[in-house]
């Protein structure tokens, strides 16, 4: 699974429920979800044709829908509030590929609750 990593750019659903599963976030419904994926751009179902959402790192990693990947990164990680310790967090999602940059990014924060949304907002995690 490592051996070429980063290949494909996570959709918003994808990121989403990466980001939940991550934390353990067990009470998902389906408000909070359209919550989060609406503005990324990626409404359950409600899909832009019969062939479903893009699978291109051109349409989900535009500079304003990062924008709004970062945003629900600090959303969340403000939602746990250090519930999660963030090295932790690093190794459990992105560890095996995770930069010496994103590495010093986690380690240097500010706080956790930055930290914990440095390691979703990070390349590594945008990417599988």
């Amino acid at each position: 699974l490592w051996t070429a990593p980063l290949t494909k750019a996570k959709t918003p659903q994808d990121f989403v429920v990466a980001s939940l599963r991550a934390i353990n976030h067990d009470k998902l419904t389906l408000q909070s979800l359209n919550g989060a994926l609406a503005p990324m751009g990626q409404q359950p179902l409600m899909f832009p044709s019969p062939q479903g959402w893009p699978d291109t790192a051109e349409k989900w990693l535009s500079p304003g829908t990062l924008m709004r990947r970062i945003e629900y990164s600090h959303q969340l990680s403000r939602r746990i509030n250090n519930r999660v310790k963030p090295d932790l967090l690093l190794e459990w999602t992105i560890g095996p590929v995770a930069s010496k940059e994103t590495r010093a990014l986690v380690a240097g924060a500010p706080s956790g609750v930055d930290a914990v949304a440095y390691v979703f907002a990070s390349r590594e995690f945008q990417r599988r």
